[in-house]
């Protein structure tokens, strides 16, 4: 993104702007951080039989694992010369757009506020998750704690992250690389660069 100038909605969102900015070192090293933050769980669409749907918001605390500051057509592309594929892996255009580092920034907003020069309403955390299990608790149904039955059948249902990945990256699902965004106002704590903060 070049010559783009954004407005933050209000102090909160460009308070967390600049705190994220600041942990993680926006566009600079790339580096690893561990992210805690209550997201909506990704879930099979109720034609394969999922029980739930957008307005239930199920939602659970998870993990991450994650490296920050890449550049995601080079991470995929690496993964595809491993498997002897051309490397010519390009991202589709996304719904969102890197505020301060087009290159390998992580910190992103709306394409649609941020092009359209409206004040920015969210900040979000655009990470490549690293190849291990992302642990998630404290699952919620409309607010609700679940019940055990309740999160099993969330559980079977999740969404298989890595095989979607796959296909869209060209990829073997065991060689997929998942990337994920997160908004600001979920993150409970933020590790990186040897700095811990929670909000």
């Amino acid at each position: 993104m070049k010559n783009v100038s954004f407005t933050f909605a209000n102090n909160r969102v460009e308070t967390l702007a600049n705190t994220l900015r600041e942990v993680i070192n926006d566009g600079g090293k790339y580096a690893g951080a561990e992210i805690i933050a209550n997201t909506s769980v990704s879930l099979q669409p109720k034609k394969n039989g999922c029980p739930y749907g957008a307005k239930d918001d199920v939602r659970s605390t998870t993990e991450y694992s994650v490296n920050v500051n890449g550049i995601y057509a080079n991470t995929i592309n690496k993964r595809r010369e491993a498997e002897n594929k051309e490397a010519n892996f390009v991202p589709k255009k996304n719904w969102h757009v890197k505020l301060y580092d087009g290159a390998n920034g992580s910190i992103v907003a709306k394409r649609s506020e941020v092009e359209n020069n409206l004040p920015i309403t969210e900040v979000y955390l655009f990470f490549v998750c690293k190849d291990k299990p992302m642990p998630s608790y404290n699952y919620t149904i409309a607010g609700k704690p679940a019940t055990e039955q309740e999160i099993a059948t969330i559980k079977f249902y999740k969404a298989n992250r890595k095989a979607q990945a796959g296909a869209s990256q060209g990829l073997s699902e065991e060689n997929a690389a998942v990337v994920n965004t997160v908004a600001g106002s979920n993150i409970i704590e933020l590790r990186a660069n040897k700095q811990v903060v929670k909000f």
